[in-house]
């Protein structure tokens, strides 16, 4: 006899990931803009990857974790290229 499958129920991805790809996204296109912003944006994508991982961990039924973890790394990369440059300048001046 044929067994009917049950429905297939979409997973919710979590908004914290999908606010941490966009901010990792807007920080990457800010470098071109200003660094500085770009970095500032990039420290927030990247808390916003940190509570999207922890809500993932915590509810086994949202989705998204590799949005979240590309928000994290866009938002590392862009404080990396945007924010370390300045923070070496301002303490090799001070040297």
């Amino acid at each position: 006899m044929d067994e009917i499958a049950p429905p297939v129920v979409p997973a919710r991805i979590a908004t914290s990931a999908l606010v941490s790809f966009a901010l990792g996204v807007a920080a990457l296109t800010m470098l071109f803009v200003g660094p500085l912003t770009a970095a500032a944006v990039g420290l927030a994508a990247i808390a916003a990857g940190l509570v999207s991982r922890r809500r993932l961990i915590a509810d086994p039924m949202l989705a998204g974790a590799r949005v979240s973890l590309l928000g994290f790394i866009f938002g590392a990369i862009a404080v990396a290229v945007g924010g370390l440059p300045i923070a070496l300048v301002t303490v090799l001046s001070l040297l």
